[in-house]
């Protein structure tokens, strides 16, 4: 209907619209139908209408928004407002139960906004009798509801979230169901913030303890930036009222952090930054350097590559070694030895980097090296490793004899280089090729050989796996408690175990409780303070661990965990005295009293 037209409650009425499309080769997909913001139905082909029965006497904004698909993408748009009244049967004039309520937005939005300002939606609305009252307020931004208020004052808090020209209403209503719309206003939201942390960059490695630079950059289309706030994992760091937005942050405590910055106009929009993880790490960086290939080296493309880093840890532990070709990461390696195959897909110059992360979480990429993927030669040289056999033992510290034989047939065999775990040990130029292997530890090895041949041309050898043996286990045996005692539940108690090494030093004794680890000492006295939770039998065993990796675990002493009894013993030591200064080298013989009061000692 026409603006202004009187409707009778219960009748119903064709609400029509008209619509076209406004881009070239767009077109029209659905018309939807909207009274105070409630839909009445979509019309999805011309003429476009939908049938409406008010069931309600009152004041109604009817609207429609057409959806045109052009080019892939769906835009609506939203006509200006009608404004038509539903009456009773019989006329709507005077007083009584056929007066609607009245209502206006006051003080009127502003007409010009920005996206994620908080603006303040409020209505005047008045009952259309004395015997009505207002139930409440519902506030519209392009028929969508935004907000309700109950009471006086009406208002609603509006966040636009989008760029684009909004119509708001307010629709009250009233204890009999009577309804009326205000006229719309128009707000039109163009202003954006945008707002980006420079500093320190995503991804980087900062430490502890050490002040930082937080920087931002701010910007708004309309208005101005009133201020800048600086977040790390959610919480502020600082705020910055004028340009340059810069604060300084001091971590105090290492691990992972999210950096982010919320910037604030006049208006009081707000956006917020994407979010910087940074890693806090205390320590120094690792080292980390790839071995092989070397820098100027030819592989051949489609065969498989041995890369080989050397990583040490300044801080801490290496937890991961990452190797990259041109960027991109071939695979990640989190123990030793670093080693990555890798398969080149085309020829042409490659760099290659490997990233060491330590277990402090500081980082370090190594130089380049840069080699050149060519195309496989019929001339590469063969290469094969003749001793040790694979799955041989050999003996930590003696020196074992490593030898291969290594043939080139279109050329002559300029090195056959030697790797262990892919750290190059030594290199032959002439035959026998061979060198002398002496393992420092016990373990497993891979022992490869690279032949290169006269052309450059170079061919790894299969690995040859052996293992490594550290001699006779170490000895350990638990001394305190003994086997058959009984403790006390919730009382410390000294767990004391004895240790020697057959080979190398004890490096680590271990102590279990019924197989649950309760620490470990790393140095003599082997002691571990254990406070039993419960009562009951518990099997008490020590893992002794020598520098060569021999382990050994002792035998089982079984205590019994009891309530404590109110009959305890009494102890204390009477000789020496607390403070005596004692002599080194003499004798001191050391006394005690010892009583029960219901049991002996």
């Amino acid at each position: 209907p026409v603006g202004g037209t009187s409707i009778t409650v219960n009748t119903a009425v064709s609400v029509t619209a008209t619509a076209g499309a406004s881009n070239p080769g767009g077109k029209i997909t659905g018309v939807q139908f909207f009274a105070n913001g409630t839909s009445l139905g979509t019309s999805t082909a011309a003429p476009f209408g939908v049938s409406w029965t008010p069931t309600v006497a009152g004041n109604y904004t009817l609207t429609a928004t057409a959806s045109e698909l052009a080019n892939g993408i769906t835009t609506q748009t939203t006509s200006p407002a009608v404004a038509v009244t539903v009456i009773t049967a019989g006329g709507g004039g005077g007083g009584g139960t056929s007066t609607p309520p009245t209502v206006s937005l006051l003080p009127v939005p502003p007409t010009t906004a920005s996206v994620n300002q908080r603006i303040t939606l409020s209505a005047s609305a008045a009952a259309g009798a004395a015997t009505k009252t207002i139930t409440g307020v519902q506030f519209f931004a392009n028929g969508t509801l935004v907000g309700i208020a109950t009471a006086a004052p009406y208002t609603a808090i509006w966040v636009p979230q989008a760029l684009g020209t909004y119509a708001i209403t307010a629709v009250a209503t009233d204890n009999l169901g009577a309804s009326t719309t205000s006229v719309a206003a128009t707000v039109s939201v163009t202003g954006v913030i945008a707002v980006t942390l420079n500093s320190p960059a995503a991804g980087a490695t900062i430490p502890v303890n050490t002040p930082q630079t937080v920087a931002a950059t701010a910007s708004a289309s309309i208005g101005t930036i009133t201020q800048v706030q600086f977040f790390a994992n959610n919480v502020s760091i600082g705020t910055v009222s004028t340009f340059p937005f810069v604060v300084t942050w001091t971590p105090l405590t290492p691990g992972f952090y999210n950096l982010s910055a919320t910037a604030t106009d006049n208006t009081g929009a707000t956006t917020n930054s994407t979010i910087n993880t940074v890693t806090v790490a205390t320590g120094t960086a690792p080292a980390v350097a790839i071995v092989s290939p070397t820098a100027g080296s030819t592989v051949s493309v489609g065969l498989p590559q041995t890369i080989v880093a050397s990583a040490s840890a300044g801080s801490g532990t290496i937890a991961s070694v990452q190797f990259l070709a041109n960027g991109l990461s071939l695979g990640t390696v989190t123990t030793f030895p670093y080693n990555q195959v890798w398969t080149p897909a085309g020829v042409g110059p490659v760099a290659l980097t490997a990233v060491a992360t330590d277990s402090l979480g500081n980082r370090m990429t190594s130089s380049v090296v840069n080699v050149t993927v060519a195309p496989v030669s019929p001339g590469a040289p063969v290469v094969s490793i003749t001793s040790p056999a694979a799955g041989s033992t050999l003996q930590v510290g003696l020196a074992t004899s490593v030898t291969a034989v290594a043939s080139d047939p279109d050329g002559t065999i300029s090195k056959v280089d030697f790797l262990v775990n892919g750290v190059v040990q030594a290199s032959d130029t002439t035959f026998p090729y061979s060198f002398n292997f002496t393992p420092t530890a016990t373990g497993t090895y891979r022992i490869t050989a690279v032949a290169t041949d006269n052309g450059g041309n170079a061919t790894t050898s299969s690995a040859v796996t052996v293992t490594v043996s550290g001699g006779t286990a170490p000895t350990v045996a638990i001394a305190s408690p003994a086997d058959g005692a009984t403790v006390s539940v919730g009382l410390p108690q000294t767990i004391v175990a004895s240790a020697s090494a057959a080979s190398g030093t004890i490096a680590s004794v271990q102590f279990l409780a019924n197989g649950v680890s309760v620490g470990t000492a790393t140095t003599f006295p082997y002691n571990q303070v254990w406070t039993p939770a419960g009562v009951g039998t518990v099997a008490l065993t020590a893992v002794a661990t020598d520098s060569l990796g021999n382990i050994r675990t002792s035998a089982v002493v079984n205590v019994t965990v009891a309530p404590v009894s109110p009959g305890a013993p009494v102890v204390s030591i009477t000789s020496p005295a607390g403070g005596s200064s004692l002599s080194i080298g003499t004798i001191t013989t050391v006394t005690a009293a010892a009583t029960d009061p219901d049991g002996t000692i």
